[in-house]
């Protein structure tokens, strides 16, 4: 029993550090854009860039950390994981929704940002929207990510990541825009409904009053989401 305490003792650190990877072929890519789902390294509470840090803990992504662990919706981590490519080229990525706000490392460089990280709620900037950026060319991709979430309910990673190669970045576009589409639909479907019964039945101010706070939040919205830039 000492001997395999002791054996299990050495052998941890070894398992603690092999970080999640994700191997995507060429049949992957040709095949559309690819999820960068499935568990990724999770640090709670720290905000490093050490991609061979000792993996203390893992997320499933897309997931809320609160649902998968015993962690306070509010809060900050890195989140990681390592991306194999079939090929050296330029490939894109895109970041989705997440609260409330992110940093992203892409072979220890800094590339993108999204609102201000911080662990301090009165000093975190929350910023909200998906977006599609280009990857510097490369065979593999170390990602670290920094989310802090101090001002929404849910904290952790709400849609997957999404990489696609020259040939299927404007899919990435067309993924954010069909659920745009949708939700902008039904948001104007309820105001005219709101509408007609305000036609229907005088008087009800209300619904003429909530039917122009609709519109007057849903159009805003969905012209930024429906025109989401794409950095090259």
């Amino acid at each position: 029993m000492k001997l395999a305490v002791f054996i299990f003792g050495i052998l941890l650190p070894v398992f603690c550090i092999a970080l999640p990877e994700k191997n995507i072929s060429k049949d992957d890519l040709n095949n559309g854009a690819v999820a960068l789902d499935g568990l990724w390294a999770f640090d709670w509470h720290e905000l490093h860039t050490d991609i061979n840090a000792p993996m203390r803990d893992g997320l499933r992504v897309p997931g809320l950390w609160h649902k998968q662990g015993s962690y306070a919706p509010q809060g900050f981590a890195t989140i990681r994981t390592s991306v194999n490519m079939p090929s050296k080229a330029a490939y894109y990525l895109r970041v989705p929704d997440v609260p409330s706000a992110i940093s992203l490392w892409v072979n220890g460089v800094l590339h993108y940002q999204r609102g201000i990280v911080s662990n301090l709620a009165e000093l975190e900037v929350p910023k909200f929207g998906p977006e599609v950026i280009s990857l510097p060319p490369s065979d593999r991709y170390d990602l670290i990510l920094h989310i802090s979430n101090h001002h929404h309910k849910d904290g952790g990673i709400w849609h997957n990541f999404l990489i696609a190669d020259k040939a299927h970045k404007a899919q990435l576009r067309e993924k954010s825009k069909t659920i745009d589409v949708i939700i902008f639909t039904f948001i104007m479907l309820a105001s005219i409904y709101l509408l007609f019964i305000n036609l229907s039945r005088h008087g009800h101010v209300s619904h003429i009053l909530f039917a122009v706070f609709i519109w007057a939040i849903a159009l805003p919205v969905s012209y930024t989401h429906l025109t989401l830039p794409t950095i090259y």
